[in-house]
This record gives structure tokens, C-alpha cells and sequence, in this order.
């Protein structure tokens, strides 16, 4: 593991623990910044479209033709699938969890994991 990524911090000799239990026992540490770079190369290249700095202020009507998203200037999308890649503090994922209160998952219905 580096910093710098020429100044080693410490070695974790992974594949020890990991032998036998997986076909890749190693640690691969990318930084976020560049995940998210091939992430939406690929999304383009699929006909994806990423929208960034965008607001949600809702969601809802989950259904067979998608979800309606209103953003903060008042635009509106209908999303076949919607990523909740915004954060610990997820408009995405608190409004997928009241949308999704009254239906059950693995017999519950607390609503906190409802995928669970």
C-alpha cells in the first residue's frame, strides 16, 4: 500500500489468507476519480447518459415504466434504472426507502434494507 504511490505505508500479505478461497487473492486500490472515469466511458459507449451536478429533490413512482426523477431546476426524467451514487447522505436511496416502505423484502418491513 502507498501514499504517494512510490513510498510503501505497509505490505498486507494477502494471498496467504486468501489462498484457495478465491481465484484473485489480492488487493486492487483504485482511486474513486478514476473508476468513474472508465464507469462512464463505458456507460457512453453503452448509450448511457450521467448526469452530474444535478439535484434530485425526488422520486417516485416506481413502476414497469420506470421512475420519475425531479431535479432541483424543476426537470423531470423517467429512468429505467437510477444509481445512488450520491453520497452517505443519499436522496436516492431515502427516497427508494420511503417509496418502498409498505412492500417486504426477505419477510421485512422495517424499510431500512428493504433489498435485503
Amino acid at each position: 500500500m502507498t501514499y504517494d504511490r512510490t513510498t510503501t505505508l505497509m505490505k498486507i500479505p494477502l494471498a496467504h489468507y486468501l489462498q484457495g478461497s478465491t481465484e484473485f487473492p489480492f488487493a486492487l486500490m483504485i482511486p474513486q476519480h478514476e473508476v468513474e472515469k472508465y464507469l462512464e466511458a463505458k456507460l457512453n459507449a453503452l448509450g448511457v447518459e450521467v448526469h452530474r451536478e444535478m439535484r434530485l429533490t425526488g422520486m417516485g413512482g416506481i413502476a414497469t415504466e420506470g421512475i420519475k426523477l425531479t431535479f432541483e431546476n424543476g426537470e423531470t426524467v423517467q429512468a429505467a434504472y437510477v444509481v445512488a451514487a450520491d453520497g452517505s447522505r443519499s436522496t436516492v436511496r431515502a427516497s427508494f426507502l420511503a417509496e418502498c416502505s409498505a412492500y417486504t423484502w426477505a419477510g421485512s418491513r422495517s424499510g431500512r434494507y428493504p433489498l435485503q
